[in-house]
């Protein structure tokens, strides 16, 4: 290994220790955490080894460690309005989460109305609840509490970034938003302009949610809108 990838390696590995005490200190459930991640990654596996044999690609499905990080946090920070925005095998984890729980609700949408039926063929297969599936275009017909936890990782990638916006209305002011595919620059730069005029705290997640195809989530917590701006 030569110099210059050396020092950009020692960098990157020093960016996300930062970033690892960063979300302890916001989230102090994940502190001490390895022993979660390890069992829920055995309880989960399965079930997501079944999903890409018999449901969708591994390269286009939410990974394994974002399914993972996915129940470990809410499990720890216990939302009761969940919005999972691109129905799949995310819409099997949340739901799985919410039938442990009391009053917690779950809305999964897809642009897609084919993969919105996929996606209620499989929760039915596993008996899980297959009420609030709804198709992008009539969402905004719905009325809805404001949620405290969002997964976006919705249709491609520009109508996710034409939708951002009206994302991060929907949310609570100390609610939280999961994004996937941060790993892509331009993304995440579109990511950060949408958020000028707002005060909140961004997390990247690649310790927790790498995968073998490069891709990483990032978390935007505590998102208030600046009054003077």
């Amino acid at each position: 290994m030569n110099v210059s990838k050396f020092f950009k390696k020692f960098l990157d590995i020093s960016y996300q220790r930062y970033q690892k005490i960063k979300i302890e200190r916001r989230f102090p459930f994940l502190h001490n955490s390895s022993q979660k991640f390890k069992e829920m990654t055995a309880s989960i596996k399965p079930q997501y080894e079944e999903y890409i044999r018999e449901v969708f690609t591994p390269d286009m499905a939410v990974s394994l460690r974002t399914a993972v990080f996915l129940r470990v946090f809410c499990e720890g920070l216990k939302p009761k309005r969940i919005l999972d925005l691109g129905s799949g095998f995310s819409s099997f984890v949340l739901r799985t989460y919410a039938a442990t729980q009391n009053d917690v609700v779950v809305c999964s949408i897809d642009d897609s109305p084919e993969w919105l039926d996929r996606t209620r063929i499989y929760l039915a297969s596993h008996n899980l609840s297959t009420e609030r599936l709804i198709l992008w275009s009539q969402f905004e017909q719905y009325s809805f509490d404001r949620f405290d936890f969002i997964l976006y990782d919705l249709g491609n990638m520009n109508l996710r970034k034409d939708s951002l916006h009206l994302v991060l209305k929907i949310g609570e002011e100390k609610g939280v938003i999961l994004l996937d595919d941060m790993h892509k620059a331009s993304y995440e730069q579109y990511v950060h302009n949408c958020l000028k005029h707002y005060s909140y705290c961004y997390f990247d997640l690649k310790l927790y949610t790498l995968d073998e195809f490069g891709r990483y989530c990032g978390l935007i917590s505590d998102i208030h809108k600046n009054s003077n701006k």
